[in-house]
């Protein structure tokens, strides 16, 4: 484990103390050499949209990121979806680098399959609300934008 991710086992502790097995597994696996968008670093930058969002409230709920649909009156949850995916209203260039960094993690998916699979993914975002949270909801004008300026190179893409 390199020093940049210190900070991510002492989080860890604090949030779920008691397991730090758990917690080092996870970080093994954020290293995985395949990983290219899903990093500690991605961890880290989730985990400070946390703190924003939620104004330092710590909260550690990773596997709700997988379907971003958190249950009933599940505020934490909420926060953490939309900590998850605010990098959808990133400024186009750091957009551009998270794009290509999660077709570089999935480089053994033919590329067919890569394009419609993302084009399912963002146009099921991009028909329902985005954030859940009141300040979450400031970041859906530029997500928004994001989402369909990458729809539309992905629908092109595909019918090339």
């Amino acid at each position: 484990m390199n020093t940049e991710n210190d900070d991510l086992p002492e989080r860890w502790n604090a949030t779920l103390s008691g397991q730090p097995e758990v917690g080092r597994d996870l970080l093994r696996r954020y290293a995985e050499p395949h990983r290219r968008y899903h990093t500690a670093d991605h961890l880290r930058h989730v985990l400070t949209m946390v703190d924003e969002l939620a104004g330092g409230q710590d909260l550690f709920l990773v596997r709700l990121t997988e379907t971003h649909v958190p249950g009933a009156r599940d505020p934490e949850g909420e926060l953490l979806c939309d900590a998850d995916l605010a990098i959808l209203a990133a400024p186009p260039d750091a957009y551009a680098r998270y794009v290509e960094q999660v077709r570089a993690e999935y480089a053994a998916v033919p590329e067919q399959d890569f394009l419609a699979g993302r084009l399912a993914v963002l146009t099921e975002l991009a028909d329902r609300e985005i954030f859940r949270t009141t300040v979450g909801r400031r970041l859906a004008p530029a997500a928004r934008a994001n989402l369909a300026a990458e729809l539309e190179s992905l629908t092109q893409r595909l019918g090339a």
